[in-house]
């Protein structure tokens, strides 16, 4: 009987202890080992573009936490602290979630740029201005509507074509500043006094597809381009003493000879 009873408790006596054991180290009561989220980076930006603006700035502008928007007079050097990029600024504002939206799809857009395209012979006078700062981290982004050039400084410096996003820069600067567009559009608007006949003969040379009516923000690089001639003939067609000449909305260019 006493053997029995000493049997009896030292089952019951293991068992306990099996499932005090157990029940110690159940994985769910165990602390996790890793309590950090984890942050999934946005990786779609294109290898081409990746490898065109370099790791650190393509970090930067996908994970850019603000972003300043500059009005610049791009004909105004101005090299003190002041100045963006060594030119006048007139105006700053900060921008809305929707144009930082904008901006942001717009530089990581593969089609923005023109990578493989050989240099312009322009001056480079922009009048756009954007600071994009991660943590302690900034870089400066400039673009020239006049020529259609962008041009990165601080992290890396890059200078490169933006032709394919004319129109969506252009729009982003008015949605920004639009007083200040207003008044550029005014100021390039030209009006001229021609007489009966020269206005007929351009009539029949734009009828006829041998003129070019400037728009807001083109150059004679664009133009050119455009129309697959090359600049210095579009020079030559024009009487321009070279590529630097400056024309205004609302001008006609011939573009080709009369027949």
């Amino acid at each position: 009987m006493k053997i029995f009873s000493l049997s009896l408790f030292l089952i019951l006596f293991f068992s306990t202890f099996v499932v005090m054991a157990q029940e110690k180290l159940n994985p769910r009561d165990l602390p996790a080992t890793n309590t950090t989220p984890v942050t999934t980076t946005n990786s779609s930006i294109d290898s081409t573009l990746k490898a065109a603006l370099g790791e650190d700035l393509s970090s930067l502008l996908k994970e850019t936490e603000s972003v300043q928007a500059y009005y610049l007079d791009g004909k105004t050097a101005d090299a003190t602290q002041n100045g963006f990029q060594g030119f006048k600024v007139l105006e700053t504002k900060t921008l809305t979630a929707e144009q930082l939206k904008t901006i942001k799809e717009l530089v990581l857009d593969k089609n923005t740029y023109i990578l493989d395209q050989y240099g312009k012979r322009c001056d480079f006078e922009p009048e756009l201005g954007f600071v994009f700062k991660k943590g302690n981290k900034t870089t400066t982004l400039a673009i020239a509507h006049n020529c259609d050039l962008l041009r990165f400084q601080g992290v890396k410096n890059f200078l490169e074509d933006c032709d394919p996003a004319h129109d969506k820069f252009l729009a982003l600067g008015k949605s920004i500043f639009p007083a200040r567009y207003t008044q550029t559009t005014a100021q390039n608007t030209t009006t001229t006094t021609t007489d009966e006949n020269t206005l007929l003969a351009q009539n029949n040379l734009q009828a006829r597809g041998n003129v070019h009516i400037v728009t807001e923000g083109e150059c004679l690089y664009g133009i050119s381009a455009k129309y697959g001639i090359k600049l210095d003939e579009l020079l030559k067609l024009n009487k321009f003493k070279d590529e630097n000449v400056v024309i205004h909305a609302g001008e006609k260019l011939i573009i080709k000879k009369t027949q």
